[in-house]
């Protein structure tokens, strides 16, 4: 934590984020295109927004065999 903000990283092994999908990863319904079941593509969007609306920002980041999600919220 710095002194006027919180963060929180979640790491997850994994494979790449194919492109088409990582550029719009926060946009609603967009994860559902490559799920075969379960879910409708709207927790990373939903998440988003919760996160723009306490004055915050989360980002990713792929690496070969991980996928690092970091988000950030003034205190």
């Amino acid at each position: 934590m710095e002194s006027d903000r919180f963060i929180f990283q979640i790491e997850n092994d994994g494979h790449k984020i194919a492109a088409p999908i990582f550029n719009n990863l926060f946009k609603p319904f967009v994860g559902r295109k490559n799920q075969k079941e379960g879910g409708l593509g709207l927790g990373l969007y939903i998440s988003k927004q919760i996160i723009t609306a306490h004055s915050g920002d989360i980002h990713v980041k792929c690496f070969d065999e991980k996928v690092v999600f970091t988000l950030w919220i003034l205190i």
